[in-house]
């Protein structure tokens, strides 16, 4: 369909001329899910959207789409549009993140994007018994395009798909993950602080696999994974060090350590990367450390989705 086709390229825009047939067809539009064969975009694209973006002005919005407040999608489940939006007609980052963050949280971001949140009462069973259905992401992202269209009149662009999670938060993303299409069509994934299949000192590798197979897919350079951990070790269950140190074996990256005197909540000891898989190790072990990590969420994405600007295994954030 023409929709579907328009709706999963980034460099074809809307015509004013289909934006006017649609919105004769009222506020509740039926839009068609993307299409399952619809190709990855490559990582470096955002910056030419952004370019591209200011170029192509003149929106049918009728409301800002530069605030924070959330619009409901679901029972937990929340769009937020991030600061920095240069106009309608741009492709943007479609994130989906799993547990806990802010408005203040997101907005540290600063780059053009759809963010949806997603939550629940209690720790990972009560996340995947929620987020975790095989439907859950494309239904969610249909849900996203509606509420645009609800909202604003507006159907955007996808261009990147990023995976994000904080602390319990990876048991729905490992499930989503195994799925073949999901892995495929996922171009970023963030883990922060999670990953805690098996027990302390022993990993569950076989729970664990959907997260490996990506980061060998971001070492290659075909995706983007960024992992961090704190050095806080549970009394029943796996620490997210024992994970990292999982997916580094597996992947084999090199680690640059830093100066450990300056290190803290927010300021990593040592660094490992290859390709586009990233380690950030931090050496708190309190609860405040781990706090630390969603704190600083929107920064890290926006260090490393910006990564082509920068030198790799170099931040300031």
């Amino acid at each position: 369909m023409l929709l579907d086709r328009l709706l999963n390229r980034p460099d074809r825009w809307l015509p004013e001329r289909l934006l006017d047939l649609l919105g004769r067809r009222g506020s509740a539009v039926e839009l068609p899910a993307p299409s399952p064969g619809a190709g990855t975009m490559r990582l470096a694209y955002l910056s030419h959207a952004r370019e591209r973006a200011g170029r192509h002005g003149g929106s049918r919005r009728t409301q800002p789409l530069n605030g924070l407040v959330p619009v409901p999608l679901a029972d937990g489940v929340d769009l937020f549009l991030a600061p920095g939006l240069p106009g309608m007609a741009g492709p943007l980052d479609l994130i989906v993140h799993v547990r806990g963050g802010t408005p203040d949280h997101f907005q540290a971001l600063g780059s053009p994007a759809l963010i949806v949140r997603a939550d629940t009462a209690g720790l990972s069973g009560a996340l995947l018994k929620r987020f975790g259905k095989r439907d859950w992401l494309r239904q969610t992202q249909e849900a996203v395009l509606q509420a645009c269209w609800q909202e604003w009149r507006w159907l955007p662009i996808i261009d990147r798909r990023v995976l994000s999670c904080f602390g319990s938060g990876y048991a729905p993303i490992g499930a989503a993950l195994e799925q073949d299409l999901i892995l495929a069509k996922t171009d970023a994934l963030f883990v922060l602080d999670g990953l805690h299949y098996g027990r302390p000192g022993k990993v569950d590798k076989a729970a664990l696999e959907p997260f490996t197979r990506f980061a060998q897919q971001a070492a290659e350079g075909r995706k983007l994974m960024v992992v961090t951990h704190t050095s806080i070790t549970p009394k029943n269950f796996a620490s997210s060090t024992d994970s990292a140190r999982a997916l580094v074996q597996a992947v084999k990256p090199r680690r640059v350590k830093l100066d450990r005197a300056l290190a803290d909540d927010w300021t990593p000891y040592q660094r490992a990367f290859k390709g586009g898989f990233y380690v950030e190790s931090f050496p708190g072990r309190s609860t405040e450390a781990h706090i630390a990590q969603i704190q600083q969420l929107g920064r890290l994405w926006q260090a490393y989705l910006d990564l082509p600007a920068r030198s790799a295994g170099q931040f300031k954030y």
